[in-house]
């Protein structure tokens, strides 16, 4: 997510963003404010210095009465081993005398081991559409309603821990005052009130608030606040109330984030072998190179895997090449490498059925060559899975096909595009393409493929997978020619 506010739209959007701009401003100005009087503060007790040249006029500021002050309501979560955030905005108005009517509601769960966190939002009164965003194991996952489960590696400055917290969005309370002890959501807190004077809002708005704070930790437990104001507070042409409810459950308690079905692979927890390089992470899939060789490589993964693990099979070897299925954990796991004579490229690649991980031994065609020959020669055209005019390196075992082509990540999901159109299918897209790694999903009438290319060197390596898991109609002698 490139901004906090990215989902936010229309009449809500301008409404939510001027009021977070507001926020952050009397943030400031409050830290402002206490840094201004701690100087003066020190100035006043050193009388034998000289005073400057400029004097310094203090800041007049009007805030709430009490002596409770909340500069940063986010305070104390990181603490929390767990816990579920909801946060609800409603808002009922007029827009340049349009009546508009909204909502908008926020959850947020968080855990800290293993990390995760997994945000949802849904809108009403306009045309909002429902969103979530997760990060599970170092992988950010995003939907849209309507729209498929993307999946992508976090990146620097981009994690919802970095980027969201509902909390971060309550407005600051300057000046509030005590009520009492009362327990809520299960946890032991102190009541305190205040109105618009806590919000340096003094007469903009008027506004009712209360908020719970946690005994222990200091973290915000509930937020409400009503506000009632005009163009002054909410910006121009807009009238009306808006109330916020924050409430924090299930602390402490265990949660388990789930992703809906339909979403991609993560980012893999594979061992690597010794003198690895040009490792690249992806979700569902992981590369290297290697100076080992392929059968170095096959014995490295056969030994990981636990000697009770029954979804161990024998690998498939061909010529500098060989496929292995196996599982790790809760991970199935194909793995395709092949030597060029120098390096071992190596892919690693989930597959949610872990049927396709029964390959077996290569057997070699009892009917002789000249049946192989004339199978072959029938219909190749229309048997042969898409490849590339220039690929090379052709490998086809049960349910998988491999070859390296010298043609780019962005020419190649533009030809496969162009086969599937072709065909009268269609081709989606689990996670976006970049120059290095793509992954496609392929429809051809009852035909389903899994296509995933990666590019290292100039060399662009393809691995096409049955959805099935069953073999795949090919053969190296239908490669179209250039």
């Amino acid at each position: 997510m490139s901004a906090r506010l990215a989902h936010y739209t229309r009449k809500g959007n301008r409404l939510m963003m001027r009021w977070i701009t507001c926020r952050h401003m009397m943030r400031s100005f409050v830290i402002a404010t206490i840094l201004l009087s701690s100087v003066l503060r020190l100035s006043a007790q050193d009388a034998t210095q000289e005073p400057p040249v400029v004097p310094i006029e203090p800041m007049q500021a009007t805030f709430g009465a009490g002596l409770f002050n909340l500069v940063a309501p986010e305070v104390g979560l990181a603490s929390l081993a767990s816990y579920r955030a909801t946060l609800t905005v409603t808002f009922s108005g007029t827009e340049n005398g349009t009546p508009t009517d909204w909502s908008r509601i926020y959850t947020l769960q968080v855990t800290q081991t293993p990390p995760a966190r997994y945000l949802t939002f849904e809108g009403a009164g306009e045309d909002v559409p429902s969103f979530f965003q997760a990060e599970v194991d170092s992988t950010t996952y995003q939907q849209r309603s309507g729209e498929a489960c993307t999946a992508s590696a976090i990146g620097v400055g981009e994690s919802l821990a970095e980027t969201w917290e509902l909390a971060a969005l309550l407005d600051s309370v300057i000046g509030a005052e005590p009520v009492g002890a009362e327990t809520v959501n299960d946890i032991a807190t102190d009541h305190y009130t205040f109105d618009e004077r806590a919000q340096g809002a003094s007469g903009i708005a008027t506004s009712d608030g209360d908020l719970w704070v946690a005994v222990d930790g200091g973290y915000v437990v509930r937020y409400m606040l009503t506000t009632t104001g005009g163009p002054a507070h909410f910006g121009a042409g807009i009238d009306g109330t808006w109330t916020w409810d924050y409430q924090l459950e299930d602390v402490d308690t265990p949660l388990a984030v789930e992703l809906p079905e339909g979403c991609p692979p993560g980012i893999l927890d594979v061992p690597l072998p010794p003198n690895v390089a040009e490792v690249v992470s992806l979700p569902g899939v992981t590369f290297y190179s290697t100076s080992a060789s392929v059968a170095d490589v096959l014995a490295f993964y056969q030994e990981q895997v636990p000697a009770a693990d029954e979804q161990v099979n024998p690998p498939l070897t061909l010529t500098d090449s060989a496929v292995l299925g196996f599982t790790l954990g809760d991970q199935s796991l194909l793995l395709t490498a092949t030597n060029d004579g120098t390096t071992t490229q190596v892919e690693v690649t989930a597959v949610q059925d872990a049927s396709a991980l029964a390959i077996t031994a290569d057997v070699p065609d009892s009917r002789g060559e000249d049946s192989v020959a004339e199978s072959t020669s029938q219909n190749c055209e229309a048997n042969v899975v898409p490849m590339l005019p220039d690929a090379a390196n052709v490998q086809a075992v049960m349910g998988i096909v491999t070859y390296t082509t010298q043609t780019s990540i962005e020419d190649a999901v533009a030809f496969y595009e162009e086969q599937a159109a072709a065909a009268g299918g269609q081709v989606t897209s689990p996670m976006p393409a970049s120059n290095m790694m793509a992954m496609l999903n392929l429809q051809q009438g009852d035909q389903a493929l899994s296509v995933t290319m990666s590019s290292m060197g100039g060399i662009t390596s393809v691995m096409i997978m049955s959805s099935s898991g069953g073999p795949l109609p090919v053969n190296s002698d239908c490669v179209p020619s250039p």
